[in-house]
């Protein structure tokens, strides 16, 4: 009898999860908003060690040592000190966000006795739509799980083609628990509407990372 009554609460609990899960994605599709910084330990969680290990995360996104590299939304900072190992003291990372909030807590992050090596990040506190940056002024720009809490992604995305450079990489890495997921053909349809060409697709369809370029043309 007790197990009868534990298992209809697991199954009670788990589809009360599944539906608050639901109406929160429905919610943020209707209203995007950036990431709460009071929530931001949960970027650090258990999903990101199973699903998102921030160094496979660099290594889908071909990063390579000497990029510049701009991280937009970077959160608390769990990719960005491997970022910043990657492209190496020949290279720059700049992270914009916008909150100031986020960017102290990343910044946090990077005072901590081992992370005392990366020396190359720069924090920029500003609306992924409208960047202060320069055109052309990076090899590569990151996306990680941010995309979709961006209210104008196209502007978004066009102001990613104007900072990279001519051949520069765009990665788009997205995973399904995210309640800002989006499929890879969304992903796709709106990157190359705002001029980039797809590279290719690593990961699961629930839990993947899609490179393109910036045409050399451009």
């Amino acid at each position: 009898m007790w197990q009868n009554i534990l298992w209809i609460a697991l199954i009670a609990l788990a589809a009360a999860f599944v539906w608050f899960a639901v109406l929160l994605r429905i919610f943020k599709k209707l209203h995007p908003m950036p990431f709460l910084p009071l929530a931001a330990p949960i970027l650090d969680g258990p999903q990101r060690r199973l699903f998102q290990p921030p160094d496979r995360v660099v290594e889908r996104s071909r990063i390579r040592p000497g990029m510049d590299v701009l991280e937009v939304g970077p959160g608390n900072g769990a990719v960005t000190v491997p970022l910043a190992r990657r492209v190496g003291p020949g290279g720059t990372v700049v992270c914009l966000d916008l909150q100031e909030a986020m960017l102290v807590k990343l910044r946090a992050r990077l005072a901590r006795p081992r992370n005392a090596d990366v020396v190359n990040v720069e924090t920029v506190c500003a609306n992924a739509e409208k960047m202060p940056l320069g055109d052309a002024s990076f090899d590569a720009v990151l996306l990680v799980e941010v995309l979709g809490e961006v209210p104008d992604k196209a502007a978004a995305l066009r102001e990613c083609l104007r900072v990279l450079r001519p051949g520069g990489l765009l990665a788009v890495t997205e995973m399904i628990i995210d309640p800002d997921w989006s499929r890879p053909s969304t992903i796709e349809r709106r990157c190359v509407a705002a001029g980039f060409r797809l590279l290719g697709r690593t990961g699961r369809f629930w839990d993947y990372t899609m490179v393109f370029v910036r045409p050399e043309d451009d």
